[in-house]
Order: structure tokens, then sequence, then C-alpha cells
């Protein structure tokens, strides 16, 4: 087996090499490797990806690399570095798994977030004995509307004809919680919130993002969200091209749109979220808050979402969880999900012991 080690100023070579159109299972899509390309917080020779490959040329795994910045205090920004991902083939890559991880700690001087871990990996890394591992923090997959349809159309071996087949279910379910989701709505009111489309293009906008995060050193200020929206890693599949590429994570879908949206107070900013929709369901990556205001701004955004085309939530912030369960929203389908997290203990002289991560932080604000 040998390892190889991609650059970020490497990854169009790969994306255009002979040996990548041969691969089965790739290691970075396209739109992926635009989006590295020109991360800001990444240079050049920064290494991007590590594969393991095996003795017949194929891929045995990969891990990724996604640098980022610290927002500290001191006059030189410093960095530190999220595994965006980490595959590994159940039958070549056997004698991989460790091997990438440990050279990404190697490459990054240890100063690594892992923002969303399986069980499995969370148990892998807490036996190095090298990362300080957070409880996992409870979250929550809602569905307000049926969706029986869209959610069979992403499955293998999908035929037209089952999403025909479940669109009555799903009229007559949206029949029922709609006279539900009318009653709760006119129960909550207004309270004089507008939600708005927005851009971090406005400087209030981005004055008040940069400005709410003052204290969190990990997550994301504005000019990162920028970069976000420019390079998406999602690419709806009435854009896609036919080809015999699989990826094992994210990549291609029905359908992605990202918003930014300004939740006002009596025309006052008081909140700016950040807001995905994919394939119907709903996930708030970022949400800016304004202290005092957290629960109108919760309850504004949640009413706005409901005259939204989709028909789930997908959230472990604690804003919208706790006004979830104020609202007692009417739900389809209801289950607890739940983020493991951890970081190095480098990394412990600039993280408290417990810290907060947003939804989107790590490479989840592309999916």
């Amino acid at each position: 087996m040998k390892f190889r080690e991609i650059r970020v100023g490497e990854l169009d070579d790969l994306i255009a090499s002979g040996w990548y159109r041969r691969q089965k299972i790739i290691p970075i899509t396209p739109s992926r490797a635009l989006s590295q390309a020109i991360n800001p917080n990444a240079y050049p020779n920064d290494i991007a990806l590590l594969m393991a490959v095996a003795e017949d040329d194929s891929l045995a795994g990969f891990a990724g690399i996604l640098p980022a910045r610290l927002y500290l205090t001191c006059a030189e920004p410093e960095r530190f570095f999220y595994n965006s991902c980490w595959w590994i083939d159940p039958g070549k890559g056997k004698r991989a798994s460790m091997p990438l991880f440990y050279r990404i700690l190697e490459i990054t001087g240890e100063r690594v977030v892992l923002a969303d871990m399986t069980m499995h990996t969370e148990q892998i890394v807490e036996a190095t004995g090298r990362f300080r591992v957070q409880k996992p923090v409870e979250g929550i997959y809602l569905w307000f509307r049926g969706g029986a349809g869209t959610f069979l159309s992403r499955k293998s071996g999908y035929r037209p004809w089952v999403k025909l087949l479940a669109s009555p279910v799903d009229l007559a379910i949206n029949g029922m919680q709609y006279l539900r989701l009318q009653g709760m709505q006119k129960a909550a009111g207004s309270d004089n919130f507008t939600v708005r489309p927005a851009s971090f293009e406005q400087q209030d906008v981005k004055a008040f993002v940069d400005r709410m995060c003052a204290g969190n050193p990990l997550t994301r200020r504005a000019s990162d969200l920028e970069w976000v929206l420019r390079t998406p890693w999602l690419i709806p599949c009435k854009l896609c091209k036919k080809g015999a590429h699989r990826y094992p994570f994210s990549w291609k879908v029905e359908s992605f749109v990202q918003y930014v949206l300004r939740i006002e107070y009596n025309q006052s900013l008081a909140g700016v979220a950040f807001v995905n929709f994919r394939d119907g369901i709903a996930k708030v990556p970022y949400l800016y808050v304004l202290p005092g205001s957290e629960e109108s701004v919760a309850q504004a955004l949640l009413l706005w979402m409901l005259r939204q085309p989709v028909h789930g939530l997908f959230t472990w912030n604690q804003y919208l969880l706790r006004e979830l369960n104020r609202l007692n929203l009417p739900a389809v389908i209801k289950r607890k999900v739940y983020k493991r997290t951890a970081y190095n203990l480098v990394l412990s002289e600039v993280l408290d012991t417990s810290f907060e991560l947003q939804d989107g932080d790590g490479d989840s604000v592309f999916t």
C-alpha cells in the first residue's frame, strides 16, 4: 500500500489526472476541490487530502484536512484544522485507517477539531488519549409535513412511480398538518419580528455577525461565510453529468439552496441566520442573535420556515430547540440525534473544557 499527500495547490491536477478518472470511488469531488482551493484560511502548500492507494492502484482510503482560523485577540492570526472526511475501504483499507489519522495529527501539529463524529470514531479518538471528547449534544430531526415521496426518491433502486404512489399519502398528511400549523402560528403571534433576505455584502449584517462572535474563537465570521456561499459542495442533480464516479459522502442531491436572513425587531437588527434547504430538509448552520432576543428570534425563524417549501428541520441549535419545545410544533416524524465533538489537547490552551460549536462548524455548513 502507498500513501499520497495532495496539497491545496495540487487539487486541480488531481481532478484532471488519469488516476482520478479511473477510480470508481473518488477521494474528493470537483466542487469540494474548487472550494478548498480558494479557502481564505488555506495556503497553497497546505496538505488538503491524504490517500491510501492499494496494490492494484485503486483507492483504499482517504482523509481530508480543512484549515480554519482561530479568532484570538493576538495580532497574528492563528489556525486550527477540521478533519473534513475519513473513509476506509472495508476490504483494501484495513491497515490504512490509523496511519491516515496519525499523519493528520502530525501535519497539523495536533491542532485538530473533530466537529461531528460517529460513535465508532468517538471511541477511536478517545482511545488515543490525545483528545478532549465532549459530552454528546442532543438535537432533533423533525418532519412537520409529509415528505415520503421526496424521501423515497433518494433511495437506491428508486422508480418514478414510487413517488407518485406516495403523493396521496403526503397530501392527506399535509392537509391535517396545515390546520394544526395554522393554529399554532396564530397562537404564537408575530411579536413585531420580521424575517427578510440579506447578504454579507450589507455592512450592518457583516458587522453584526462579527460582533456576535466575540468571545468564541472557533465559530465562523462573515468573511468565512462569504467563501462558503461562493463555492457550494452539493450539486443539484439537474446540473450533474452522468458518470461512473462515486463519492462516500454528500455530493449529488435533488435540490440545495442557501439563504442569508436578517431578523429585525421594529426595523432594528436582532439576528442573522444562515439557512440550508437540502432535499426538503432545513438546516441552520449559523444563527447569530442579539443577547436577550434569543426566544423571539428563534420563533420568528421557525415561523418563517413553516411558510417555505420544506417538510422538516435538522438541528442542534439550542435556541431553536428550546423554542420548538415551547411551541410544541406538530410533528409527523420526530427523533433525537446526537453530535459528538472533540478537540486535541494541544488546543486546550485556547479552548475551554466545554465549548459550543454551531451546527455548521467543520464542513457541515456545506451540506
